[in-house]
């Protein structure tokens, strides 16, 4: 039982780690305006699409 909930305990862990290092590589991308290229590049998709 214990060892279960161990292994539960290292699984959320890894989760976390990963939304975290998710979130951060978001806002680094924010900051140095790639969200911005990419939002971009799809309206201009759109616009060709029109």
């Amino acid at each position: 039982m214990k060892q279960k909930a161990m292994a539960w305990n290292v699984l959320g862990w890894i989760i976390l780690s990963l939304l975290i290092l998710i979130a951060v590589i978001a806002v680094i991308m924010v900051q140095s305006g790639k969200i911005d290229s990419i939002t971009l590049a799809i309206k201009d998709i759109l616009r060709f699409q029109s």
